[in-house]
């Protein structure tokens, strides 16, 4: 009988298909399959092309091994059409990404496409930083790249969104901000073009930010991981970043020529991140989330206050928790110390002045507490069971690595980050979590808002 190995599917998926394929697979490489729980969580996510990325292990070599065991890999089932048309639309990035004038480019391209699906944009540019141009270089021409095909998108030719009508939906919620922030972006350009710099209102552009961290918190992991779609993480994301950091470090008080023009620079990028989303990104989400994470969307998104406009409410059909609340009041934990009921351990740890955070032996997010105060660093539930590299933006991810690298070597047993966040001084403590036998079991991350001791000490000098 024919083993047939489809590199999209999960590697939970395959390993329930092919029992006997964990084995390989943790030959190959994939070593935390010796975990169960590892193979129960990520791996119900987590693919052989994803895979092979998250661990550096080349895709030649996974199927190299598969085959030797006797798999038949399944190809890919592009037809040579559709093929053919991602060629040529490469091509066309290429051309700008090598300096070409984007009017020459856009001439060509319109000869040759009449319209252009959001996914096949991403899939051309992952392609692209899949050939080896650097990520970094993909992001400057972000912008570049998604001009050249304005007025060509299936939204552009009349499909519409379903959830952009839904009331409340996460779509329909993030397009209403977008509609406010181009407001936004019209008025205070046209502020700068009569020259009238003090009317700008550089506070409620910076509001722009929690409109990102929703996307990075929230949509771009998932994409990234469960979807193999990593394209939206790798850039998007760091243009994101750019974006509000930018807005951020304009200087209020010294508004001249120069500071003008910076900020026209950053609200342009802006108004084309609000094109980017609606054109490409939010089709591509529509069309791969479930209907259980959308949910889970809509619930992480009440934590985000702070910016440009509150979340319509979702009116939708939710579960009855009340036996399951019941059931998890009465469980017991024993420890050598004595014992806690789960209702008994939670509230105890949500009580500590501290946002908790546990990483496991395994790199996944196994545990944030809620002390029902809104938290200087989010960490929504979508994140529980997902690994923990993927909830960072590209340029914070090597510094977690790093970290967390350093504690399961034993080189450092924590590491302290004193830190301004949003205007709170706050103390970040990483703590690497060992057993009684110096065993690494995972990563805890402890942030303490500060400002109540430097009133502290200041009154007390």
């Amino acid at each position: 009988m024919e083993k047939m190995i489809d590199l999209d599917m999960t590697v939970a998926d395959l390993v329930s298909k092919y029992p006997e394929i964990k084995d390989v697979l943790i030959e190959i490489g994939f070593k935390e399959l010796q975990n169960k729980l590892m193979l129960n969580s990520v791996g119900k996510f987590m693919t052989l092309k994803r895979g092979s990325v998250v661990k550096n292990i080349s895709m030649d070599h996974i199927k190299e091994k598969l085959i030797e065991h006797g798999y038949t890999i399944k190809e890919s089932e592009i037809s040579n059409d559709d093929k053919a048309r991602l060629d040529k639309l490469k091509t066309f990035i290429e051309r700008l990404s090598q300096g070409e004038d984007i009017d020459s480019v856009r001439a060509d391209f319109a000869k040759e496409f009449s319209d252009v699906d959001s996914k096949e944009i991403m899939k051309a540019e992952e392609e692209i930083i899949a050939s080896g141009v650097p990520i970094k270089e993909v992001q400057k021409l972000c912008d570049v790249h998604s001009a050249l095909f304005h007025g060509a998108t299936e939204t552009e030719q009349g499909k519409k969104l379903k959830a952009i009508d839904e009331v409340g939906h996460p779509i329909y919620n993030l397009h209403k901000e977008n509609d406010v922030i181009a407001d936004l972006i019209d008025k205070t350009l046209s502020l700068l073009d009569k020259n009238d710099y003090k009317s700008v209102d550089i506070e409620n552009l910076r509001k722009i930010r929690v409109h990102y961290t929703k996307k990075g918190d929230l949509i771009y992991p998932l994409l990234k991981v469960k979807y193999n779609i990593p394209g939206p993480s790798d850039v998007m994301w760091s243009v994101d970043d750019e974006i509000r950091d930018a807005f951020k470090k304009l200087d209020t008080n010294n508004r001249d020529e120069a500071w003008a023009e910076a900020l026209k620079k950053n609200l342009q990028r802006a108004k084309e991140m609000i094109y980017k989303e609606e054109n490409i990104l939010f089709p591509t989400i529509e069309d791969k989330f479930t209907d259980e994470e959308w949910h889970n969307i809509y619930e992480d998104f009440k934590a985000y206050s702070g910016g440009l406009r509150a979340d319509d409410e979702w009116k939708r059909e939710t579960l009855d928790t009340d036996e399951v609340k019941s059931s998890y009041q009465s469980s017991m934990i024993e420890l050598k110390g004595g014992h806690f009921r789960l209702d008994e351990l939670e509230a105890l740890l949500n009580t500590m002045p501290y946002e908790i955070t546990f990483v496991d032996a395994n790199d996944i997010n196994a545990f944030f507490n809620d002390n029902g105060r809104e938290k200087l660093f989010k960490r929504p539930m979508t994140a529980i069971g997902r690994d923990v590299y993927s909830c960072h933006p590209p340029k914070i991810e090597a510094m977690v690595r790093e970290i967390i690298a350093m504690f399961k070597s034993g080189a450092k047993d924590q590491l302290c980050i004193w830190m301004n966040k949003e205007g709170h001084d706050c103390y970040v403590l990483y703590m690497a979590v060992r057993d009684e036998a110096g065993k690494y079991l995972g990563t805890m991350e402890l942030v303490q808002e500060m400002n109540f001791a430097k009133e502290h000490f200041k009154d007390n000098k």
